[in-house]
């Protein structure tokens, strides 16, 4: 995910973003300011023990000292506890609540979106990101509030000793801000650039995990090892780098205040050897002094995570501000409910600018009909398809369902008409039931195993331990690819789809899986307007329509036998699948002949 221009304004953003914790601002402010009052008893009490009760032996004042500043303690421990518990109770529930945002937002995107974004770094955005407004929060009342309102109690009180001296303190504060500029907005840029690092390397370790067997299946291990070694050592060096500033920033903070510190201190002392000033007085001063000036050293020790809170909270505006597919104007009217007539006029579509995938494609397929996509990899098949389900939408031209251009339709009210099965079946970590269910939550445990039995599903979930309530793996890991499959039909049966849309789901089964899959799929299909696409052109022999498509366009149409008397390309097809299937069977019937001989 690119990282937004780290120059852009952003605390309007993140102020408007942080409005729900502004109650726990207005609550937490007060208590800092009570805890940071606490906290300055003691040192201001200085002058009063040294001066008052050990110089004039006045001893019996000593309890109302001791009284007075232990009081502060226990008000200050119990402030300090009172603020982190509701500053991090706050934060936390505002995290929470933005998490839930950031990913119901990036769901409702696009899928040109998801297309050019690895899922490892909308992850990262989710869970890491988000909490950039947290800490600038958590940060701001608790740090920054306290530092701020400590110095201002500070000042006041060196004033009252001596105002001069307290005007010094303002000037070592104004010269560390300048100093630190330059360093402060570098800081800000390299904590970008690593969090940016870190976002790549969680993206390609999720793609590799998810996509271990290929990698194992291949060999390809050292490859995946070196391209991750590589990734963290630029992680490495980007946060070297954003280090090497910060630690630069924290140079300057700890010259800055400590030879300012020495020289307030010997001027005091100089005015304590010329009467002035009590040592008392410069006692107190001295504690003081570090409480106005604390703040530089807080600025410095704040910057790495300040400076990566605001990264994370950019990337975060960045991906809110993406529009949702749904945010088109056009696309205000709900679909009742279809007959599934589906229309193509002159649709043009390109997933890339200047790169048509679709050209000027036109056809219609009547309610309960079956249309047949077939063509070479590569020749628009699944864009159609995805066209169909309102994945996509036409760069020209028009997909009308039932007289309605999907182009004015809501999502929602048109995809929970339709019913879709992929060749490469998803299904989640769950249990059967859970991902038979999953097209229609609440729907009653009756239904899903009515849908199983229609699908297929029973014959192998009865023979597992724990029948429809088995848990099938990351992504169905623990099934063969006929058992997915055929829960991925009860998942479409369950939808109960008025169009049907299923991209090769036989592919890359064993004949029996094929056969069993096929049988399942002649229940789902029946009464429903069908779009198959098919690797084996046998199956489709009795689709009432047939779209042979080349280059983006469709070459030939009509039923199977319109395309055996008049088509080319087809008839050409057909031939090649009947050779390879001739083929594949003479070798099942040698291997036979092999095995029963030996």
């Amino acid at each position: 995910m690119r990282a937004p221009n780290a120059h852009v304004p952003v605390w309007r953003d993140i102020l408007v973003t942080c409005r729900p914790l502004y109650p726990a601002i207005a609550v937490g402010l007060p208590i800092v300011v009570l805890n940071r009052l606490a906290g300055m008893v003691l040192p201001a009490s200085t002058k009063f023990l040294v001066d008052d009760i050990l110089t004039q032996h006045r001893l019996y004042l000593l309890y109302w000292f001791l009284a007075v500043t232990i009081s502060a303690s226990l008000v200050q421990a119990a402030s300090t506890y009172a603020l982190g518990w509701f500053v991090e109770r706050a934060q936390e529930q505002f995290m929470a609540n933005m998490r839930a945002k950031v990913q119901a937002h990036v769901m409702s995107l696009p899928l040109m979106f998801h297309d050019s974004h690895k899922t490892g770094a909308l992850v990262s955005a989710i869970i890491n990101d988000v909490q950039g407004f947290a800490r600038v929060f958590s940060s701001g009342v608790t740090e920054v509030g306290g530092a701020l309102t400590g110095a201002i109690v500070a000042y006041v009180i060196l004033a009252w000793i001596n105002p001069l001296l307290a005007t010094a303190g303002i000037a070592v504060i104004l010269l560390h801000t300048f100093l630190s500029q330059g360093a402060l907005r570098r800081a800000e840029r390299l904590h970008m650039v690593h969090a940016q690092a870190r976002a790549d390397v969680l993206g390609r370790l999720s793609e590799s995990l998810s996509g271990v067997r290929v990698v194992k299946a291949y060999a390809a291990e050292p490859q995946e090892n070196s391209t991750f070694a590589a990734g963290v050592d630029r992680l490495r060096v980007t946060y070297l780098k954003a280090m090497l500033t910060t630690q630069r920033l924290r140079a300057i903070s700890v010259a800055t205040a400590g030879a300012g510190t020495a020289l307030i201190i010997g001027a005091g002392a100089l005015k304590v050897a010329s009467g002035s000033l009590t040592i008392g007085g410069l006692m107190t001063f001295s504690s003081i002094l570090f409480l106005l000036i604390a703040p530089i050293s807080q600025l410095a020790s704040l910057a790495p995570e300040v400076s990566e809170a605001l990264s994370g909270a950019r990337r975060t505006l960045a991906l809110l501000a993406n529009p949702p597919e749904a945010a088109s104007e056009r696309r205000t009217k709900k679909m009742p409910h279809i007959l599934g007539r589906v229309e193509f006029d002159h649709v043009m579509f390109s997933y890339r600018a200047g790169q048509p995938i679709l050209h000027d494609v036109s056809f219609s397929a009547e309610p309960g009909t079956v249309t047949a996509l077939v063509g070479r990899s590569g020749a628009g098949k699944s864009t159609v398809a995805a066209l169909i389900a309102s994945l996509y939408s036409p760069v020209c031209g028009r997909v009308i369902v039932d007289e309605y251009d999907l182009g004015s339709i809501t999502f929602e009210s048109y995809r929970r008409q339709l019913g879709i099965v992929l060749q490469e079946t998803f299904l989640f970590d769950g249990s059967i039931i859970e991902n038979v269910a999953f097209s229609r939550p609440g729907i009653s445990r009756a239904k899903v195993i009515q849908a199983c039995q229609l699908a297929r599903v029973d014959e192998f979930a009865a023979h597992l331990p724990e029948k429809y309530d088995a848990v099938v793996g990351e992504r169905g890991v623990l099934l063969s690819g006929g058992q997915r499959q055929r829960i991925a039909i009860a998942r479409a049966l369950i939808a109960d789809p008025r169009i049907l849309i299923l991209d090769e789901p036989t592919f890359g089964l064993d004949a029996y899986s094929e056969e069993i899959v096929y049988e399942a799929l002649m229940s789902l299909m029946h009464g429903r307007t069908t779009f198959v696409i098919a690797h084996d052109l046998a199956r489709i022999r009795h689709a009432d329509q047939i779209l042979v498509m080349e280059d983006g366009r469709i070459v030939e149409r009509g039923s199977h036998d319109d395309l055996i008397r008049n088509g080319h390309i087809y008839k050409a097809m057909l031939i090649r699948s009947t050779g390879v299937a001739r083929s594949t069977a003479a070798y099942s019937v040698e291997c036979s002949s092999q095995q029963t001989s030996a």
